[in-house]
């Protein structure tokens, strides 16, 4: 009856204030259903209202009070698009002081609505519970990526991932987390998570036992899998924060092999040459030193292998291991055969000198113009097949 002499003469906010009465004495009832279906009625009736905020805050501590999550969510999302956008109706009759302080209120709301679903979500670990956290602090993080809490936030986060068997997003999460605050509080923590996450996403990939390239055989370098480009991140990082950690040079050496599978001979060189100068005794030492030389090998530049030779014979007893003999004599054989090519060309050159008149005599008897000498230097580098 209220409602429809009330609208009947135009009073709708006066209908909306008397709902939004009922709706509280619903909650000191203790009944949150009918409390929520009350607020829901009389925001309908004054949205732009100066409790419109309040009542929605309501709601959303209403949808908690029945723990239903995807309301709770519903209502989060709800407040965001309404107070935190400032296109939005509501938005645009507020001063600006007004909307700071919205935002800085609704910023602590956020965080303790996304800490209050994490706690449900390990306490059940449904994965229901899981994806409602994860959604929760992924909005918080959108809204306020500068905000002082979002570094507890990505931490959660991350572990919220981890739970939810999204191991590449939570690696990826973790190591962004990290390197912008190395410092941090959770640093240590985080570590193990973060490697075990990339590892198990390289397990979990469908192509996990596929047969990579020989080393120094990719022309042109592949776009590196998320997984793959996570797993070599995480190992990374946990080398730089972890140095003295027994996993250490096993890690360097994983984090070099991801860039050599993909032709990123450049960035691997770089890892494997950090890992064999640190532990030229580690179990895959040679093995990385092999790759590096046959990469020299096959790119075709002398130069660039001279300097990989080099780097790899200044490592402590690289240039004695047997298993890169091949590439060391190989390289002392093109060496001396360079020396006595240029040998050859110096004798050639100075015998042409010494010719004089007579060798221009010579080759006018053979038929001048018609029968032209070819250059020695052209000799010299066509070489003979036998040669």
């Amino acid at each position: 009856d209220a409602q429809r002499i009330l609208q009947t003469v135009g009073a709708s906010d006066v209908y909306g204030a008397f709902l939004e009465r009922a709706a509280y004495v619903k909650m000191e009832q203790n009944d949150a259903a009918g409390a929520y279906k009350l607020f829901q009625l009389a925001l309908k009736e004054a949205p732009l209202g100066p409790t419109a905020l309040q009542m929605s805050l309501n709601m959303t501590g209403l949808a908690a009070q029945l723990k239903n999550t995807p309301l709770i969510l519903y209502n989060v999302k709800a407040l965001q698009k309404t107070y935190l956008n400032k296109k939005s109706k509501w938005a645009k009759k507020q001063k600006k002081p007004e909307l700071k302080k919205v935002a800085k209120q609704l910023e602590t709301v956020f965080f303790d609505y996304a800490a209050g679903l994490d706690q449900a979500a390990r306490a059940d670990q449904k994965p229901a519970s899981i994806q409602a956290s994860e959604q929760m602090y992924q909005i918080f993080l959108k809204q306020y990526p500068k905000s002082p809490k979002a570094y507890d936030a990505k931490y959660y986060y991350g572990q919220m991932l981890y739970l939810a068997k999204k191991y590449t997003e939570s690696a990826t999460t973790l190591y962004a987390m990290v390197k912008e605050n190395p410092k941090g509080k959770y640093t240590k923590d985080t570590m193990d998570i973060m490697v075990t996450a990339a590892q198990y996403a390289v397990d979990s990939d469908k192509n996990k036992n596929e047969v990579m390239p020989k080393p120094g055989t990719i022309k042109k370098k592949m776009k590196i899998p998320a997984n793959k480009q996570a797993y070599a991140d995480a190992l990374e990082m946990y080398t730089r924060m972890t140095p003295r950690n027994a996993n250490t040079p096993a890690m360097i050496y994983a984090s070099g092999t991801v860039y050599y599978d993909y032709g990123d001979y450049k960035e691997g060189n770089k890892r494997y040459y950090q890992y064999i100068n640190a532990y030229p005794t580690h179990d895959f030492a040679k093995l990385a030193a092999a790759r590096m030389l046959e990469y020299g090998k096959l790119q075709g530049d002398e130069d660039e292998n001279e300097k990989l030779k080099n780097q790899v014979k200044s490592v402590q007893g690289m240039a004695a291991a047997q298993e890169l003999q091949q590439y060391f004599v190989v390289a002392k054989k093109e060496k001396g055969e360079k020396k006595k090519k240029k040998k050859k060309k110096k004798k050639d050159s100075e015998d042409g000198e010494g010719g004089g008149e007579g060798s221009e005599a010579v080759a006018e008897e053979g038929g001048g113009s018609d029968a032209e000498a070819v250059p020695a230097s052209e000799t010299e580098e066509g070489g003979s097949a036998e040669e």
